[in-house]
């Protein structure tokens, strides 16, 4: 199999365009991280800069438009755990699974559904990672979202285990339920209460100034675990 780096700077060509440093800069610790040429807690400090650079990135320009509302940074946290999840699938050797992202999937009540990211071994999808940015907008009925989308997913052979959510920052919500049994296990932030992708108008500090620790190995361990079952 390719390296990302080669497979990201074969189409990136194709297209006649340039990758960004900082995605260049995070391809090149994911095949690392694959390769094991490094562990965990240097793999999270590299997403923290991936989307604490991104974020800036994107603000930068819209404040140099003029524009009021916060950028929408959803996109750049789906594709950087697409990234991740390709690291940890080609790091413990698992050469039958693929990784789509929003891929089709058909209920059989009728109606599709689009995983964010979905581990398939062939045909059968059998893992799923949801991304958020934070769920700061849907504060009082993501619970519920995720239960609903929990049950749609079992419907097709997903166990509840293999679905997981991750989120880069708990800054504009209370974060994950602690008593829940789901926190650690199948829910992942990134980063606690006072960081935001490159950090925000409210003092804030970045993801790479303050994240919550082990979140990688956590995160990593959970799907080695769930893909060697």
């Amino acid at each position: 199999m390719k390296t990302l780096f080669q497979r990201v700077n074969d189409r990136f060509t194709h297209n006649g365009v340039f990758p960004t440093p900082e995605l260049l800069s995070y391809v090149l610790k994911c095949d690392q991280f694959a390769e094991r040429q490094i562990e965990h807690e240097e793999m999270q400090k590299a997403l923290c800069g991936y989307l604490d650079q991104s974020a800036i990135r994107v603000r930068a320009l819209s404040e140099s438009l003029g524009r009021i509302k916060e950028p929408p940074l959803a996109e750049v946290v789906t594709e950087s755990i697409n990234m991740l999840m390709d690291s940890i699938v080609r790091r413990i050797g698992a050469s039958d699974i693929k990784i789509f992202s929003e891929k089709n999937i058909k209920l059989p009540q009728g109606g599709y559904r689009k995983p964010d990211i979905g581990l398939w071994r062939g045909e059968k999808l059998i893992l799923v990672a949801e991304c958020k940015t934070s769920l700061g907008h849907k504060r009082n009925s993501w619970l519920e979202e995720h239960d609903i989308r929990i049950k749609e997913f079992e419907q097709v052979g997903v166990p509840a285990d293999n679905i997981l959510l991750f989120v880069g920052s708990e800054h504009t919500w209370k974060g994950f339920p602690r008593d829940d049994q789901r926190y650690l296990k199948n829910w992942f932030a990134l980063a606690p209460k006072g960081a935001w992708h490159g950090s925000g108008k409210d003092g804030s500090v970045t993801l790479s100034q303050k994240s919550h620790p082990e979140i990688i190995k956590r995160f990593s361990d959970k799907v080695e675990d769930l893909l060697n079952k």
